[in-house]
């Protein structure tokens, strides 16, 4: 899963600049992380704390709305100073777990040091919802697209399980699936969001990375407390 990343920091010099898409977003930095670990053999909380290592997470603050406010320039600005100066291990690191909260002024502050960083640089942003990242910063990104890096499963009803919506051969048969689970869900977002889980790990074993685009995107915007019917409409109109 990860073993391009991996290889790329073992083998090559220079710096790099990485997306990571991949719900729970959370358990994908922990991994890369681990990466990070092994390639400069230190362990994670010296990693962590190391002068060379820059982590931007969101503010704890929640908003009216109970979402995490969105990372502005202000929150990156003394990253970037940092960046700008010598490295002590010869490379500096940049991880931003909270990219998909990043502002339009934060991602464009950014772009110029991926584009042009002091010295080498290691850059991983990580998302859930690729729409999130402007397209002059996404393009200079390598997409690694992660499937559910925990074990998924599916404890509702069998016929209303992801396996069941894939081999659905008409969108009106899939409307009718989703239907169906929100009303057995009934309410229960915590069960929809498993259903989503799984979902990204079939279209990521099948190869079908239009599903798996538009599930981590639901998952994410269900989980942050979005119109749970809009979001799973995209995945209902999606092609299987």
């Amino acid at each position: 899963m990860l073993s391009r990343f991996s290889q790329h920091l073992a083998n090559l010099p220079g710096g790099s600049a990485w997306l990571f898409l991949g719900a729970p977003r959370e358990e994908v930095f922990v991994r890369v992380c681990e990466v990070m670990c092994l390639s400069m053999g230190v362990a994670d909380e010296v990693f962590r704390s190391h002068p060379d290592v820059q982590i931007v997470c969101a503010p704890e603050e929640k908003t009216a709305a109970g979402r995490q406010r969105v990372l502005g320039v202000e929150d990156i600005r003394d990253v970037l100073e940092r960046l700008s100066l010598t490295s002590f291990s010869g490379k500096k690191y940049l991880l931003i777990p909270d990219a998909d909260l990043l502002s339009e002024p934060a991602q464009n502050a950014l772009l110029k040091i991926v584009e042009d960083p002091v010295g080498e640089m290691v850059a991983c942003f990580f998302t859930e919802d690729l729409s999130r990242i402007v397209a002059p910063l996404r393009s200079r990104l390598s997409l690694v697209a992660l499937p559910p890096l925990v074990q998924p499963t599916w404890s509702g009803e069998a016929e209303n399980s992801p396996g069941v919506f894939c081999v659905a051969v008409d969108t009106a048969t899939r409307f009718s699936l989703i239907e169906r689970l929100v009303k057995e869900g009934k309410g229960d977002v915590g069960l929809i969001l498993d259903w989503l889980v799984v979902l990204q790990s079939i279209a990521s074993e099948r190869g079908n990375g239009s599903l798996f685009l538009v599930a981590v995107s639901a998952w994410d915007g269900i989980r942050g407390q979005g119109n749970v019917h809009a979001h799973l409409t995209r995945v209902a109109i999606c092609t299987v």
